[in-house]
């Protein structure tokens, strides 16, 4: 929330700032305020699988990949469907951003990993009649190279 309020203050707070649920970051209870060296110490937490197929991830009484994926999707359409023609900025974590990008570049969940999500890097999601485009539109720095050079290669 933090960063949409900054966010809003740069554009002279102007637009109208909404918490939409379906963007908000995974909900794993057992993991939070803890650091990952503690995550990884206890094998119950699930870190590992989650670490290296976090599709497969699941822990009673916590979010699956699989749940983000669908809420955020779902979210994603309904702003689709609601701003027609409007310019929208979605203010979101790395998990939610990532499985969007799952989505629209039409990957399997379990290439969650693969995608390259650079820390603060907008991403942008596109309508074109049925078509959704996912850019970046920024040149600088290495992050954002590695994110065009991964949606390149999906084009190719």
């Amino acid at each position: 929330r933090h960063t949409a309020e900054l966010l809003c203050q740069a554009l002279g707070g102007a637009p109208e700032l909404v918490e939409e649920p379906g963007f908000l970051e995974i909900n794993i209870p057992p993991w939070e305020g803890r650091y990952k060296y503690e995550l990884r110490s206890d094998p119950s937490l699930q870190y590992e699988v989650w670490s290296r197929m976090p599709h497969r991830f699941y822990l009673p009484g916590c979010e699956t990949l699989a749940e983000v994926y669908g809420r955020a999707v779902r979210a994603m359409e309904d702003l689709f469907h609601r701003e027609r023609g409007s310019v929208v900025a979605v203010v979101t974590h790395m998990v939610v951003v990532r499985v969007l990008l799952v989505h629209y570049l039409e990957l399997p969940l379990a290439a969650y990993r693969t995608v390259p999500v650079p820390n603060a890097l907008p991403v942008l999601f596109r309508r074109q009649g049925m078509e959704i485009r996912v850019e970046v539109p920024f040149d600088e720095g290495t992050e954002a190279e590695e994110m065009r050079r991964f949606l390149e290669r999906l084009r190719t």
